[in-house]
């Protein structure tokens, strides 16, 4: 049966019960009382379709515009940032412990060492400066002037064969114990050294010796173990 509507100040509305497709059928009267019931299926007005547009068109230009700072601007910034988190520097004190006398006095510490070593084949001062007379495995003759200039470099060498890593400061431990015995014996037997500072050049120095010409007796002598 028709249903009347009768709302305050409004004439009633015959509505059917169901239509064929099974939704209310209205009077155009119906339609203009409750417009946000029946305009469901209508297109949005022009004006909110375009601030809804221009809404979704800032957010993109919030997007980019923060990605282009990230990527562009502070780019550099950023990409030291990442480097200074994903390393670092820390620093590993020796395994070995300080070392006392029976006085308690301080006689072997741990301290921060930096070396600096003479590779002939990556150092080339003194060829450039003075002939290389000979070269063996471990050390090399230059010449100077009447005299001869003995280097010892930090190559380890068994028999014949060279190895490829050297041992920093080796040659100035070398130099070092030449000096040392060749004062101690001086007086017992003479030796070809001059000096050990005097005329020595300073990118090898306490590692050269400025010693004599003479005359090589080729005879060598091996003390092992």
């Amino acid at each position: 049966m028709p249903v009347s509507l009768e709302p305050p100040g409004v004439r009633a509305i015959l509505v059917s019960p169901l239509s064929q497709k099974g939704r209310p059928v209205c009077t155009q009267r119906a339609r203009e009382y409750h417009p946000t019931v029946f305009n469901r299926d209508e297109k949005l007005p022009p004006v909110r379709l375009a601030v809804i547009q221009y809404a979704i068109a800032a957010i993109l230009a919030v997007l980019v515009f923060g990605l282009w700072r990230l990527q562009v601007v502070g780019g550099q910034n950023y990409h030291a940032l990442a480097e200074a988190n994903r390393i670092r520097k820390v620093p590993i004190l020796a395994p070995r412990g300080k070392l006392f006398d029976r006085d308690n006095r301080l006689i072997v510490d741990n301290y921060p060492s930096v070396s600096c070593f003479l590779v002939r084949e990556q150092n080339q001062n003194v060829d450039a400066d003075l002939p290389l007379i000979a070269k063996g495995k471990v050390r090399e003759m230059y010449g100077l002037d009447d005299r001869l200039l003995m280097v010892a470099s930090d190559r380890i060498s068994t028999y014949d064969a060279v190895h490829p890593t050297p041992i920093p400061d080796k040659g100035k431990v070398l130099t070092g114990l030449s000096v040392f015995w060749f004062q101690m014996t001086k007086e017992i037997v003479a030796n070809h050294l001059i000096s050990a500072t005097d005329d020595v050049p300073e990118e090898v120095r306490g590692r050269a010796l400025v010693v004599r010409k003479l005359k090589m007796l080729p005879v060598e002598c091996v003390v092992r173990g």
